[in-house]
């Protein structure tokens, strides 16, 4: 059936009136569809996943904290907490609100998997499964465009394998690898647009509890899209009621969500009464995209493009020779010349898709504007904050959004769905035979400068011998005895050693935005004896401390670490040793104490 929108023909867009309810057959051309997924599944994991039992998906500490965060999840479901919320055992002795992390979802899978698997293979399964659902849904997304299976698979890879998507696998970060909602959002909004569907409310609620559930950036940033989506098609159908099923929809997905959300906005207050900035406008003004990184290629790209040098400081990179640890909102090269294309080809599509694509890029900016590396608008104070993203930072709840690049996610998924229309196109062009097999060789090229291949993994730090430290901690520990990690400073990857020594940990957790850094945490930087085994003595975390003057580590301070925190075993980590009064107290409890072995960065010291 032909829609007209605003005077367009568009049969060539494959948007049924009704669903297809035929069961599929499994046939020879969707068995290597599928081979293909598979494949490129595998591509994005190369090589690491051969020897998944014990190397981390992606080369930072994120990977060592959640594979902390999923295991410990899944001994909290063992137990018989089916939806856990609170970890009880780390920032002892204070504990840790699962409610208030990001992506609870995947880091809950994980947990389901360590029920069957070790805690590194449980993560990196959870890696491959939000690969698959990412392949998947942006296949759904495409099927809803054109009827070509040559297109499904083409956008299908082209999203999984997008380096502002792939670069989450780069750098460990399972909840924003899991996009899979963002397509789907995007689907049901262009069934919208078409005038295929009206808004279904229940569908809409589930896609926005789910996206939340996976990333609070998929939420914010997907709905954002899907708003855009809807608003121009009620503007050009004159239809102003409605945005107001999707609205509704919003609101049951927030009563939903309400046992995230309310323990969210209590925390933002509890921590502003204590003095806390909680909106962090400093580090959204870091985390923000280059208005010209859309189109930077990551260096870790395994076929490299050249770039004009504008370009090239477009890119955000954290202090790292591998480039493992550098962020980009670039698609791709298929989904940027089939963005292209496709707002110059005739498709009731291009307003929506093309208004919702240039509010996404504008929301990833940030608050303020920088062009090929440099801010265009600084004060006294540096940039100056102007743009659209200051005011979500303003929303209850939502200050601790320190990513605006993140929206580069859903970015990606627009352009993916832009290029279905224009690929829709060029294979209806090109007919079948010789050339249908040139659009697709030609295609499969451009995927091939996505590929970041090798991945890089991480271990957990521990050989055989701190291995056996550890289960000593395990065996001696009684109810209520904690473990410290020395030099005591903030350190992400301080959990994952739990793993092994099984027992509660005093310190910060991974997660920045889940610790009550003014409200409880500011106990350990007002403990001289614990300030007296931190390095840095001006931060610890998002704490900002004054240093003063102390006295050497001695008895005294090993008996107030035991009645304040309830220490009783120290982990010395000698690759963090960078001071001299530290690795004194260290020298002071190696002669006062007894170890409990360790390897040559890890020992393990008996305070009882």
């Amino acid at each position: 059936m032909t829609q007209q929108l605003d005077g367009t023909d568009t049969t060539s867009v494959a948007l049924s009136t009704a669903p297809d309810r035929r069961v599929p057959r499994l046939t020879l051309p969707g068995v290597a569809e599928l081979a293909v997924y598979v494949v490129a599944v595998a591509c994005v994991v190369w090589p690491a996943i051969l020897h998944a039992r014990h190397a981390i998906l992606g080369g930072s500490d994120d990977g060592r904290y959640y594979t902390w965060l999923g295991w410990r999840m899944g001994r909290l479901i063992a137990a018989g907490h089916i939806v856990p919320l609170h970890v009880p055992d780390v920032i002892s002795p204070f504990g840790y609100d699962l409610r208030l992390i990001d992506g609870y979802l995947p880091s809950y899978v994980s947990g389901v998997y360590n029920l069957v698997v070790g805690p590194v293979l449980a993560f990196n399964l959870a890696m491959v499964t939000g690969a698959f659902l990412n392949v998947f849904s942006a296949r759904a997304l495409a099927r809803r465009l054109s009827d070509r299976r040559l297109v499904h698979c083409l956008i299908a890879v082209a999203f999984l394998t997008a380096p502002s998507i792939g670069l989450s696998v780069q750098v460990s970060l399972l909840p924003l690898f899991w996009a899979f909602t963002v397509p789907l959002l995007i689907a049901d909004a262009l069934d919208v647009a078409a005038g295929t569907r009206g808004i279904r409310p229940v569908r809409l609620t589930v896609l926005l509890t789910l996206a939340f559930l996976c990333s609070i950036y998929f939420l914010v940033f997907g709905g954002l899209a899907y708003g855009a989506i809807i608003a121009v098609a009620a503007v050009r159908r004159r239809e102003f009621k409605m945005p107001l099923a999707a609205i509704a929809a919003a609101g049951v997905a927030f009563v939903l969500l309400l046992p995230f959300v309310a323990p969210r906005i209590r925390f933002d207050r509890a921590e502003k009464r204590h003095g806390a900035k909680t909106e962090l406008l400093a580090d959204s003004t870091l985390y923000s995209a280059d208005a010209l990184q859309v189109l930077a290629q990551p260096t870790r790209a395994t076929v490299r493009i050249p770039r004009p040098h504008a370009v090239d400081r477009a890119l955000f990179r954290l202090p790292d020779t591998t480039h493992a640890l550098e962020f980009t909102i670039f698609p791709g090269l298929l989904l940027l010349i089939g963005f292209v294309l496709f707002l110059v080809l005739p498709s009731p599509f291009r307003l929506p898709l093309a208004v919702a694509a240039g509010v996404l890029w504008l929301f990833s900016l940030g608050p303020s504007l920088k062009f090929g590396g440099d801010f265009v608008w600084t004060g006294a104070h540096g940039p100056v904050s102007f743009l659209p993203f200051r005011i979500v930072l303003s929303v209850p709840g939502l200050g601790a959004l320190r990513a605006p690049a993140r929206a580069g996610y859903v970015l990606t998924g627009l352009l993916a769905a832009a290029s279905a229309v224009a690929l829709d196109r060029v294979v209806r062009a090109a007919g079948s035979g010789a050339r249908l097999v040139v659009v697709g060789a030609v295609c499969a090229g451009l995927l091939v400068t996505n590929l970041l291949i090798p991945l890089p993994t991480v271990s957990t730090n521990t050989t055989p011998a701190s291995k056996r430290a550890f289960a000593r901690v395990a065996q001696l520990a009684r109810p209520g005895d904690t473990v410290l990690d020395v030099p005591a400073d903030c350190d992400p990857a301080l959990e994952s050693y739990q793993i092994f020594h099984r027992t509660a940990i005093v310190g910060c957790a991974g997660s920045f935005a889940a610790n009550p850094w003014h409200t409880k945490l500011v106990a350990y930087t007002r403990s001289t004896a614990f300030t007296k085994l931190r390095c840095d003595q001006k931060a610890y975390g998002r704490l900002t401390t004054r240093p003063r003057p102390l006295s050497p580590f001695d008895g005294a301070d090993v008996a107030a670490l035991r009645s304040d925190f309830h220490v009783r075993f120290v982990v010395v980590d000698r690759k963090q040793l960078t001071c001299a009064s530290v690795t004194a107290a260290v020298a002071f409890m190696q002669q006062q104490y007894r170890s409990l072995g360790g390897d040559r960065r890890f020992e393990v010291l008996d305070l009882h």
